[in-house]
């Protein structure tokens, strides 16, 4: 009796259990945050570009780099969706630092923080406010509101500078977070993996497409963590500098997320890319060393939630 009575409690509970597993949703992974929640972000772009040339049988050696990085705090606002399911979200600018260089020589070094810089033209930025549109997979697709304080800056010697920073491309750029999933693809687990196709407007000089694999590596306590690790996809065109020049490129990612809020915690996106060429120069020998041309590109996007 005792034995039966005990083989039927095993049973329950099994049942329970299955019941309750079976009921348990898988998580989502999209765009979804709390209308008027405000967040503080921190964003961040850099772009390096570098060209040395090497000629040993001269011992002649030249290296152009130019870079320029820009950094933003910014709060967001969400205040509505749209009848498809769209975030309608209003962008306030806290701080930005904006510097550029050609080798060693400073061309542009802009800090709303620092005091001596409170009275420089892009400090009218600080404290206006545009809108964006966004995709539940992160994308944003439309920029409202811009009119104020595109027309902030008046002084030439920073107004293309602004006015480059607020062109609809570049807002798009700047908050887009290239790494969710298509809305069939939305229910993760661990070991997941999607991808798509994309052309980076970074300007490479072999323009080529990526086949970005996006891979889940971790679900903790709600959190996400995503990489990203790119290939170059087959090209339907070859480039007359691509058989000229061998190239090596390091495209990766990380995407860290809430996925109970769609929250973005982290998100990064880094592309490096290397074409070199050796020949022989005019009037040389069998013996005479190759000159060598390096083009070097680094480009850096990120995004971090600071509360």
């Amino acid at each position: 009796m005792r034995t039966r009575q005990f083989i039927a409690d095993i049973c329950l509970i099994s049942l329970i259990l299955s019941f309750v597993c079976g009921c348990t949703p898988e998580p989502e992974l999209f765009v979804r945050p709390e209308l008027g929640q405000t967040v503080t972000y921190k964003t961040s772009m850099q772009m390096q570009k570098s060209v040395k040339f090497d000629r040993p049988s001269a011992s002649m050696q030249k290296q152009d780099t130019t870079m320029s990085r820009y950094e933003m705090i910014y709060e967001q606002t969400p205040k509505d969706t749209d009848e498809k399911g769209n975030i309608v979200a209003d962008i306030k600018i806290k701080s930005l630092k904006y510097i550029s260089k050609a080798n060693d020589e400073i061309n542009i070094d802009f800090d709303s923080q620092r005091q001596q810089d409170a009275d420089r033209p892009l400090a009218a930025l600080i404290g206006k406010s545009y809108t964006i549109t966004m995709s539940s997979e992160g994308q944003v697709l439309e920029i409202a509101n811009a009119e104020d304080i595109r027309q902030a800056v008046t002084e030439s010697s920073d107004k293309k500078l602004a006015d480059n920073l607020l062109v609809d491309e570049s807002i798009m750029k700047r908050h887009s977070v290239k790494a969710f999933p298509e809305a069939k693809n939305r229910k993760i687990a661990v070991g997941d993996t999607w991808s798509r196709k994309e052309t980076p407007q970074v300007g490479l000089m072999i323009p080529k497409t990526f086949e970005k694999i996006y891979t889940v590596k971790n679900i903790a306590s709600n959190i996400a963590t995503i990489q990203m690790n790119a290939v170059p996809a087959a090209q339907t065109q070859a480039s007359p500098l691509g058989e000229l020049f061998d190239s090596q490129d390091d495209f990766s990612g990380e995407l860290i997320v809430n996925i109970s809020s769609g929250k973005v915690i982290k998100y990064r996106e880094s592309l490096t890319s290397i074409s070199l060429t050796a020949q022989k120069p005019g009037g040389g020998t069998s013996s005479t060393p190759l000159d060598v041309l390096e083009i070097s590109l680094s480009w850096m996007h990120s995004i971090q939630a600071l509360d």
